[in-house]
């Protein structure tokens, strides 16, 4: 932009030198025929004085005239500054500001995503580490819930044994005592109509426990 500013300058420069010289140049050309002849009289005496004093240059620069010209190009360029420049700079300082306060928005934004983005990770990693923990509690829990499950079926399956043992062994207990009072009653009655006239009560008792006792030998769930 500066750049753009100075060429705009020089060529305003350019243009005014070449505006002022061509007024000038008419400012001759409008002169009566009489001033023109006169002044052109003195510019030949002038020249003829000079040549007596000098020798005649390749450009001949005109004091007064420079010293005009430097003065209306200043005017100028005042007035360009006041109300060109000055404006267009004020425009150029004001994109500019907008550019670098976009520019700085658009760096904190970017400063803030990144921020955001590292929290939203910290945060995804600390929820898979609760999810971990979670589920890793969740299966010991199960573990512990399926070993009292088993424990207690354990136990329930061997009280059901030791029942069904004891219910057996009852029912085993049970037939023996009747099969025992009926053995006992069939041999006594036997034993009466055989030897009831021979033998005396004693040896009657003997008898009958012996029979017994052997009787009890033979039977396969008897126990001393």
């Amino acid at each position: 932009m500066n750049k753009v500013i100075s060429y705009i300058s020089r060529s305003i420069f350019v243009l005014m030198l070449f505006f002022t010289l061509h007024i000038n140049a008419l400012s001759a050309d409008s002169l009566p025929g009489s001033a023109a002849l006169d002044s052109s009289a003195v510019i030949a005496e002038s020249f003829s004085n000079e040549e007596e004093t000098h020798e005649p240059g390749l450009f001949e620069i005109d004091l007064w005239i420079l010293v005009s010209q430097s003065i209306n190009f200043l005017v100028l360029l005042l007035v360009l500054q006041k109300f060109l420049f000055s404006p267009i700079g004020k425009i150029v300082n004001t994109r500019r500001d907008a550019i670098f306060a976009l520019k700085a928005k658009t760096e904190s934004d970017a400063k803030s995503a990144e921020d955001l983005k590292e929290k939203y990770e910290q945060r995804i990693a600390k929820i898979e580490d609760e999810a971990y923990l979670i589920r890793q509690r969740a299966i010991f829990e199960a573990n512990e819930k399926c070993e009292l499950i088993l424990n207690e079926a354990r136990a329930k399956a061997e009280q059901i044994v030791e029942e069904g043992e004891m219910e057996v062994f009852m029912e085993r207990q049970t037939a023996w005592a009747q099969i025992r009072e009926e053995v006992i009653q069939l041999t006594i009655n036997a034993t009466e109509k055989v030897v009831q006239e021979s033998l005396d009560d004693e040896l009657h008792r003997k008898i009958i426990a012996l029979s017994i006792e052997r009787l009890a030998q033979e039977l396969p769930d008897y126990k001393e």
